[in-house]
């Protein structure tokens, strides 16, 4: 009898171990799907976020005016600032942060030249003689023939000596600036030089009111340190004239007509990341605001990462 008690009562406990093993598995799958929904909810949220701030900078834009660095907010709505710096300078909202840049300020990838590739691999130490590889390269990767340039390539390079499945595009319409990161030479530092390039169709003059140091430099030629203290004068000034660059640089822009203009190009690239919880969505628009008889602008990019 007291065999039975016992076995009854093991049965029990084993039975009672089963139950609260059971129990704490499904209260922790509960929590994780409580915690995957709130994840799932914020990631909409986020994203609606970021969405909404690109919509209301468009329409913003469209109605105000362009000046020499930002754009002049005339919708009165709380939502953007008086002036909209076309410099990188953040505007915060609630749950979003948005970020604006003239194109004209970033080096154009349609239209790199020897002296921008080599100041742009100067500037993050590349190994000599790897700008003129790269330079050749591209030279290469958009002429129509299929004769190499001195340190340039064609396809025996990319198909023969690396085994990629590609080879020059021998076409000057480049699709987009990612492109320069399959062409010989331009591979290991694309991902550093990046950020200072931009993909335009529209001209390739700089806009020396919303350029970095780094690019003024590079476009115009001159020393990174008379670029900062151009950046500096403009910060202090709010624009700078042809006038401020000869008084720094000695250089005289009248010359250089052709690659540098003190305006917007009024296409204009829009980051925005919005933040819910512990979730970001971050977006890309590049978009032309020169309005046609149909649109009052024309969205050439669009990219969520």
């Amino acid at each position: 009898m007291e065999k039975e008690k016992g076995s009854a009562l093991i049965i029990v406990l084993v039975i009672s171990l089963i139950i609260l093993s059971l129990t704490a598995y499904t209260l922790k799958l509960s929590k994780e799907m409580i915690r995957q929904s709130k994840a799932f909810v914020e990631k909409i949220e986020a994203k609606l976020h970021a969405k909404s701030a690109l919509e209301i900078s468009k329409y913003t834009i469209t109605v105000s005016a362009f000046k020499t660095n930002f754009v002049e907010n005339k919708s009165y709505q709380k939502f953007m600032p008086r002036k909209i710096y076309l410099t990188g300078k953040p505007i915060k909202t609630k749950f979003a942060v948005i970020k604006l840049y003239d194109t004209s300020g970033k080096i154009n990838a349609l239209y790199l030249s020897r002296d921008y590739v080599r100041k742009l691999y100067f500037n993050i130490n590349a190994e000599k003689n790897l700008a003129d590889i790269a330079y050749d390269s591209y030279l290469d990767w958009k002429d129509k023939d299929k004769l190499k340039h001195i340190n340039g390539a064609e396809e025996y390079y990319y198909k023969i000596e690396k085994g990629y499945n590609y080879a020059p595009r021998n076409s000057q319409a480049l699709q987009d600036k990612e492109e320069l990161k399959n062409i010989r030479g331009f591979t290991k530092y694309y991902e550093k030089i990046k950020n200072k390039l931009i993909f335009a169709y529209k001209g390739s003059v700089l806009n020396i009111n919303t350029a970095t140091a780094e690019n003024l430099s590079i476009l115009l030629n001159i020393p990174l340190d008379q670029a900062k203290q151009l950046v500096k004068l403009r910060n202090r000034k709010g624009d700078i004239t042809p006038t401020d660059v000869k008084n720094i640089t000695g250089k005289d822009l009248s010359l250089f007509f052709d690659i540098y203009s003190t305006f917007p190009s009024r296409t204009v690239i829009v980051d925005i990341i919005s933040k819910i919880g512990k979730t970001k969505e971050k977006l890309r628009a590049i978009i032309d605001f020169n309005p046609t008889e149909s649109y009052p602008y024309t969205v050439i990019k669009y990219i969520e990462w």
